[in-house]
């Protein structure tokens, strides 16, 4: 008795698409290989699902407004990058120098970009993530609201880089639908760091 092969009812073009590391699988912890970065946090990689940060994907990480989690949460990551730029897209506070410089952070690395208009946001981040000499661009978002369509092309743009790329967002828009290839919650507690 001959076997079947797995896919022999799946047509080639419908396999091709479940190959791509961009398709939603549930609850599945079965992944394509990626190229990833040590979160710093071994209880947080144990739950990604190629046990980091990924990189050249889209992460959107939604929070309160103004809880800084964002350093707490990235500090030991961008710590491991390999000394490229780490780029702030319109961060919503100058970071204190001295606070970048107690995590480690060399600051000749760190550029900050602000944009006053969401096209311009949008144009800034699709090149900063192009960039080779970027390791990092963590962005936030600006004043006017992105769309789909917006958060589609910003993960189009991070598919044709190698960093890690994250978009900060107000928790109110975890209501959104989004293209992220992961999708946070973080909230500052009274002594740790709740990620959802």
């Amino acid at each position: 008795m001959n076997s079947i092969p797995p896919n022999r009812f799946i047509p080639a073009d419908l396999a091709q698409i479940l190959e791509r590391g961009d398709i939603w699988r549930g609850h599945s912890r079965q992944s394509i290989a990626q190229a990833v970065l040590d979160s710093g946090y071994p209880t947080l990689n144990a739950e990604l699902l190629s046990q980091g940060w990924p990189l050249g994907r889209l992460i959107e990480v939604c929070q309160p407004n103004l809880s800084h989690s964002e350093w707490l949460l990235l500090a030991p990551a961008l710590l491991n990058t390999s000394g490229g730029y780490i780029v702030l897209l319109n961060p919503p506070a100058t970071p204190f120098n001295q606070a970048l410089i107690q995590l480690g952070l060399d600051l000749e690395r760190v550029l900050i970009v602000h944009t006053t208009s969401k096209a311009d946001f949008l144009f800034s981040f699709f090149e900063l993530t192009r960039a080779e000499a970027c390791d990092a661009v963590l962005a936030w978002q600006p004043q006017q609201a992105l769309s789909y369509t917006d958060l589609r092309k910003c993960l189009l743009a991070t598919a044709e880089g190698l960093g890690l790329y994250v978009l900060f967002r107000p928790a109110s828009m975890q209501q959104q639908s989004s293209p992220a290839a992961l999708r946070l919650v973080a909230e500052l507690q009274s002594r740790a760091l709740q990620v959802t």
